[in-house]
């Protein structure tokens, strides 16, 4: 029983350790040990039916890489720590495109276009009030309907 113990105690240990290496070293410790494990591979498939394409470290996908989600939308650019981080796009199955730039999985600006070219911004009042016209409206130069 106290082998077993032991065993576990130098497991988590270990585990912490490598935790503490990567937590207290710099950014240029991380990137020179991460150099020495960087591997490239084939297509990896999940049990969550998605995959992904490109290069690994010890701590998952990273540099650049394509991940396809299972409903077929594709994530194509930089991964590190197995996040999306600097520049990439999310390509989705019926043409719509996300340009972004991610900060270690969390989006920090991004650029939306539609199949049909209509762009995307923050003061966005496509299909809002007063002017409700759809794209093809706006494109073609219909006006609006005026209310009596």
């Amino acid at each position: 029983m106290s082998v077993t113990w032991e065993k576990q105690r130098a497991s988590i240990s270990l585990s912490l350790d490598w935790d503490n290496i990567f937590k207290k070293g710099t950014t240029e410790q991380r990137r020179e040990l991460l150099k020495a494990v960087t591997l490239n591979r084939d297509t990896i498939k999940f049990c969550t039916g998605s995959s992904y394409t490109g290069k690994w470290n010890a701590l998952g996908m990273d540099v650049h890489g394509s991940y396809i989600f299972p409903h077929r939308c594709e994530y194509e650019g930089g991964f590190e720590d197995g996040r999306f981080h600097g520049r990439g796009t999310l390509s989705y199955p019926m043409g719509q495109k996300l340009e972004g730039l991610w900060h270690k999985g969390k989006m920090v600006s991004y650029n939306f276009s539609n199949v049909d070219g209509l762009g995307h911004n923050p003061d966005w009042n496509y299909c809002k009030m007063p002017d409700r016209r759809f794209v093809v409206s706006i494109r073609d130069g219909l006006q609006p309907a005026v209310y009596a």
